[in-house]
This record gives C-alpha cells, sequence and structure tokens, in this order.
C-alpha cells in the first residue's frame, strides 16, 4: 500500500472535494485490480515477484477478446485491440 510508484494516491493534483473523491476511488480500483491480478497469477502456478510481473504485463502490445457464440454451432467471434 505504501508503494509510491505504481497504483498509489500520489501524486495528485487536484484540489476540489470532487476530484479528490474521484482520484480516491480510480487509486482504490487501481489496488484492487493489482490484487485480483497477482490473486489470478499466483493462482496460476506462476511464481513472479510484483515488479517482474508488472514488467511483463508492460510488454503486452495486443489482447483478443473470444466471445462464445450465440448457439453452440457458432465459431467464436473475437475483437482485437491493439496497444497505442
Amino acid at each position: 500500500m505504501k508503494d509510491r510508484d505504481v497504483g498509489c494516491w500520489w501524486p495528485m493534483f487536484h484540489w476540489t472535494d470532487r476530484m479528490i473523491q474521484v482520484h480516491g476511488l480510480y487509486c482504490t480500483i487501481a489496488l484492487l485490480l493489482r490484487a485480483m491480478v497477482s490473486r489470478q497469477v499466483r493462482e496460476a502456478g506462476v511464481e513472479l515477484p510484483l515488479p517482474r510481473l508488472w514488467a511483463e504485463l508492460e510488454q503486452v502490445q495486443e489482447v483478443v477478446n473470444v466471445y462464445p457464440g450465440r448457439s453452440g454451432r457458432q465459431p467464436p467471434y473475437g475483437k482485437r485491440w491493439a496497444a497505442s
């Protein structure tokens, strides 16, 4: 939680209460996503220290989401998301 480099509260460049609340929400969501990814990687049996895991994930250039067809006979379709 005290990591000031990845998924942390600082730096915060907001001065209004509303923007500080939104910033806090985004930081909380980021911490939850980090914990979820870390848990899934651990459950998959991959033993990597967290800094190395994040370095590996930064190398991802493209993600393909595959959705099942509406009926069992149709092939799955997917969407490609390229990193920009």
